[in-house]
Formats: structure tokens, C-alpha cells, sequence
């Protein structure tokens, strides 16, 4: 970021305490977005100040819930578009931003200051940066403060985790007080079907009448007469 032409860079040691011997760590399952917000917010007010803009990516590739955005912005007080595709200046203190809806729909918000918007990578084309640039970024230093989410209160006491497995429903019973009564409603042994049937080897000819016949008698070819009332 410095290489593409960031006037700076900070960053915020936000990571949580450790957990104690034998329980689970909550961050990785929960998220952690709201201590990461928190984190965020109070290393950009202590530094900067109140922000007007601030510009974030929809969601994290490493299993991101894209809640971060929001809390950020519950966090600062701001206005928040999240998701936006395409934002530009509206006049003072004012953005124009797009959202994607469904069905290939869009929808148009008019934001104030100050507001947090999230923006979806699919028509972001990243700057490139000079070799130049690239070298002299290596030996920038950049600061590192610790959020308060480093000493916070912890979050909830996970007991155990796994996989999702849905509830099971209830299913009504085969009819028939007798186990062979059931039996037969379940597999259907008594019911009426069409015996299997083996033709051929055929020549090619019956073999494709053949085949007609059946898909006719299946109801997936209408008969000769149907063709002609047609």
C-alpha cells in the first residue's frame, strides 16, 4: 500500500488474550469482528482522529463474515454502506454509492459524512507500483500500537464445536398393524408395476421401435392417432 502511494500505514495488534488450558478459542468461530472494530476505531480516533471516509473491503478471504464494516461503523458513529460497487463524490460531505441486488439489480444511496463503506473486489483494478517505490517501502517503518481488544473481556465460553447437523422430523409410519404389512407398504412388493423386459440383440430397425413402443406406453411419446389429430 505505501508503494502505491499511501501517505501511511499503522498497525493494530488486535489480537485477544489467550485462553485458558483446555477451552476453545472464541475468535476463530465468532469472528471477532466486533473486538477488531473496536481495536480499529480506537487506534484511528487516538492517531487521526474522527475520519470522514473510511474505505474497507466487503469481507476477509480467510473465512470473513463481512460483519466488520458494520461494526466498525457502530464503533465510530458513522453511516455505513456495505457492498458497494461503484461510489463517487456527491459534494461536500456527501457519497454516491451503489450497492449489487439480486437479479443483476442495483441500488442508489446518497451517504454523509462521516461513513464507513465496504467495497467489493470484483471491479476494484489495483495500482501498480513503481520498482522504486517497491524498494524504498521495505525500509519504511511503520508503527504498531495494541488495540484494547488485547486486554478486553473475553467473549463466550465455547464448550465444544462440530460439524452442523439438521433435526431430524417426524415421519408418519407405513400403514398395517402387521410387520409384513409394513414391509410390503415400504417396498411396494405387491403393488402394480411393469416387469422388467429384456429384447435383443435386435437389428437396429426393431431395435428403435422397440424403444418408441416403450417410451409411448410411458407417456413420453404421444401414440400415432395423437400425432395426427395434431
Amino acid at each position: 500500500a505505501l508503494a502505491a502511494g499511501s501517505a501511511g500505514a499503522l498497525r493494530v495488534d488486535a489480537s485477544g488474550p489467550v485462553s485458558p488450558k483446555g477451552e476453545l478459542s472464541t475468535a476463530p468461530l465468532l469472528g471477532g469482528g466486533r473486538s477488531v472494530a473496536r481495536a480499529l476505531a480506537s487506534a484511528i480516533r487516538t492517531r487521526h482522529g474522527r475520519p470522514d471516509l473510511v474505505l474497507c473491503g466487503d469481507r476477509s478471504a480467510d473465512c470473513g463474515t463481512g460483519a466488520l464494516p458494520g461494526f466498525l461503523a457502530a464503533e465510530l458513529g458513522a453511516a455505513q454502506a456495505l457492498g458497494a460497487v461503484w461510489l463517487r463524490d456527491a459534494g461536500p460531505g456527501r457519497l454516491l454509492v451503489h450497492r449489487r441486488l439480486d437479479q443483476g439489480r442495483r441500488e442508489e444511496l446518497r451517504v454523509g459524512s462521516p461513513a464507513v463503506v465496504s467495497v467489493e473486489a470484483a471491479g476494484v483494478h489495483l495500482r501498480r507500483a513503481s520498482l522504486p517505490a517497491v524498494v524504498a517501502s521495505r525500509h519504511t517503518r511503520i508503527p504498531v500500537v495494541t488495540g484494547p481488544a488485547a486486554h478486553g473481556a473475553t467473549g463466550p465460553r465455547v464448550l465444544g464445536s462440530g460439524p452442523y447437523r439438521p433435526r431430524t422430523h417426524a415421519l408418519a409410519p407405513p400403514p398395517g398393524d402387521e410387520p409384513v404389512q409394513r414391509l410390503r407398504a415400504l417396498t411396494g412388493a405387491l403393488s402394480d408395476r411393469t416387469p422388467p423386459r429384456v429384447a435383443g440383440p435386435l437389428p437396429p430397425g426393431e431395435a428403435v421401435d422397440e424403444l418408441l413402443n416403450y417410451l409411448r406406453e410411458r407417456g413420453y411419446l404421444p401414440h400415432d392417432g395423437e400425432v395426427a389429430n395434431r
